[in-house]
């Protein structure tokens, strides 16, 4: 059976090339099965190596917008509710703009909301003001993309902000982060188009429902997937360091 401890990533049925003896013996490299094993350990990430997120209840704020424009659409004019729908931008950009990774979505929240907010009261359309949505996800497209041709990916940044304990094992440039930035600029074109596409064919509050039913299975299954791609990445590399420091010998 392969060991369970949290600490391995030999598989059952897979030689650990740690616990190999010399050719000489197995203790004439000075270096017992032991110390062999707790060499391993300290080459290879824990389990739960992305299970402790930094993320927090912040992240919910950023429904508030939403919220507040229907709450005061049903009591008020369409200019008052957007404006309304504006102001809650505000506090939550004011509220999580030092925030890390949230902070940044607030920053660039608060631009697209702000210029979709002014665009709406003075066409006195609701419309207008949800167009955000779809203007956010181009503009994202553009920042993943633009983020992989000067060579820093934007999931590199995100992901090793959120789960801090990636950043001993993988740099933000590893080629599974410029993977996933690419894969994220295409589900944000895929759903900046199904929003444009329910925005221009439905009311404001059926938009409000079906684009959220649309488009949140795409981001759970794209968020799943790059958190299944990273923890690999991570357990190769952890893999590579074994093999590495097991051909170097206990000296290196």
């Amino acid at each position: 059976m392969g060991r369970l401890d949290r600490y391995s990533v030999v598989m059952p049925g897979e030689h650990d090339p740690l616990d190999a003896p010399s050719k000489d013996g197995p203790e004439a490299d000075g270096e017992s099965t032991a110390e062999r094993r707790r060499r391993r350990r300290r080459l290879t990430p824990p389990r739960d190596v992305m299970a402790s997120s930094q993320i927090n209840g912040e992240i919910w704020l950023s429904i508030l917008p939403i919220a507040a424009f229907l709450l005061v659409d049903r009591v008020a004019d369409t200019r008052v509710a957007i404006g309304a729908g504006f102001a809650a931008a505000v506090i939550v950009f004011l509220r999580t703009r030092h925030s890390g990774v949230i902070g940044y979505l607030a920053v660039g929240g608060i631009v697209i909301v702000g210029g979709s907010a002014l665009v709406g009261i003075i066409l006195d359309s609701d419309k207008a003001f949800f167009a955000s949505d779809a203007i956010g996800d181009f503009l994202w497209t553009g920042a993943f993309l633009g983020s992989v041709v000067i060579g820093r990916p934007l999931m590199g940044v995100f992901v090793r902000e959120m789960f801090p304990g990636v950043k001993d094992w993988i740099s933000e440039r590893h080629q599974v982060f410029i993977t996933l930035s690419l894969a994220w600029a295409v589900q944000n074109v895929v759903t900046a188009v199904i929003r444009l596409i329910l925005l221009d064919s439905l009311s404001t509050d059926s938009y409000i429902l079906w684009s959220r039913v649309a488009t949140w299975p795409l981001n759970i299954g794209l968020f799943a997937i790059s958190y299944y791609l990273v923890w690999r990445a991570i357990h190769r590399e952890a893999e590579r360091r074994v093999s590495e420091e097991s051909a170097a010998g206990p000296e290196a």
